[in-house]
């Protein structure tokens, strides 16, 4: 399992690469892109919950869960957009922030499967923290 998990690292590390060649990102930008666009969908989760949201995204388990999902995206991104990968890096730059929005992601079939997700997230984090009798629920 371990040779799996480091195979993943090591592919999603080239992914990445090819994600800051091709955009002209730096890894922070790419890295506070993943975070700030992660914060904005537990607003949108969370609603007016402060408490929640603050909880949610203290949590290790959202972000593997949030990074998870990014680079799944990014896979399908790369392969999907072959044909728009040879502009400037402005134009696959703005293709890019396109393919990440979060309210085109949550409009579109993807609101589903964030939901599902999220949910999921949620349950598993309540299961764990009921074993310290501190439980979220959203």
């Amino acid at each position: 399992m371990n040779s799996i998990i480091i195979h993943n690292r090591q592919e999603n590390a080239k992914q990445t690469e090819k994600i800051l060649a091709l955009t002209g990102f730096t890894s922070e930008e790419l890295f506070w892109l993943k975070h700030d666009t992660g914060m904005n969908f537990l607003k949108l989760m969370c609603r007016n919950d402060q408490w929640g949201m603050q909880f949610m995204s203290s949590q290790t388990f959202f972000w593997s869960w949030w990074i998870n999902l990014w680079n799944n995206r990014d896979s399908e991104w790369l392969i999907n957009n072959k044909h728009h990968l040879k502009g400037t890096s402005k134009s696959v730059r703005e293709r890019y922030l396109l393919a990440n929005n979060l309210d085109l992601l949550y409009k579109d079939c993807n609101r589903k499967r964030l939901e599902e997700g999220y949910t999921l997230v949620v349950s598993h984090t309540n299961k764990i923290r009921q074993r310290n009798n501190l439980s979220y629920v959203s």
